[in-house]
């Protein structure tokens, strides 16, 4: 896990250089019709999605949901998707009701985008256009560099949306240095008491964070976490 962290750095670099390519994509797309959005996302990238729903309503300023899958898979209802665009976010692109919501929406006349690490995967294939994370083999039960490359991925795809320029040299420098200070976080943690439980907060775009940092404490050291927002 600590050898996958470490690697996110290059990770990112990779999705910097292929910004040229994705904001082509993107305005091939044609977005300029799509007055709502729909998250499709479980676990790690569930809390990526959030992530992207707050950029998208911060930046393009419609209102963006997350999905509830089981409302095709399990209810079978019919979707009505007119003027809506889809986006799955997934790390291995193969969660079946990821899958078939997907293309439930694209049948109800949604556009739809994937975010995922394999681009030969049934939800890439399933899409209108599939964005690469660029992640490489993640081994570690745990996602970390993936769940890394989806909030940095997402930033990109919204900043091409809304036709804004992006310069990520000294996000990339600031990764750098965090990921070779990890003594830092060492230090933190040695002093960290959790016998009585924890609790993660994060308001905003740390909301996401707070809640992969619960999931992720709980994967780990199967500890029992809260997540909350910070204004609760």
């Amino acid at each position: 896990m600590r050898s996958e962290i470490a690697e996110i750095p290059a990770v990112f670099q990779k999705l910097a250089d292929q910004i040229p390519a994705i904001t082509k994509q993107i305005d091939a797309l044609s977005l300029t019709n799509i007055d709502s959005v729909i998250l499709v996302a479980r676990g790690t990238s569930d809390n990526a999605a959030l992530f992207l729903k707050y950029l998208i309503e911060t930046k393009i300023g419609i209102p963006c949901g997350l999905a509830s899958p089981s409302v095709v898979t399990i209810y079978k209802s019919t979707l009505k998707f007119t003027n809506c665009l889809v986006i799955g976010l997934s790390q291995s692109g193969q969660s079946p009701d990821i899958v078939t919501y997907t293309k439930a929406a694209k049948s109800g006349g949604a556009k739809s985008i994937s975010l995922t690490n394999d681009p030969e995967s049934p939800l890439a294939k399933a899409t209108d256009l599939h964005l690469y994370l660029e992640a490489g083999a993640e081994k570690a039960v745990a996602a970390t560099k993936s769940y890394s490359a989806e909030l940095l991925l997402s930033y990109i795809l919204v900043t091409a949306w809304a036709k804004e320029s992006i310069n990520l040299e000294k996000l990339i420098a600031a990764t750098k240095a965090s990921v070779n200070n990890l003594a830092q976080v060492e230090s933190v943690v040695s002093n960290f008491e959790h016998k009585d439980g924890i609790t993660t907060m994060g308001r905003g775009f740390a909301y996401a964070n707070a809640q992969e940092c619960a999931l992720k404490i709980q994967e780990t050291l199967k500890i029992p976490v809260s997540s909350f927002s910070s204004a609760d």
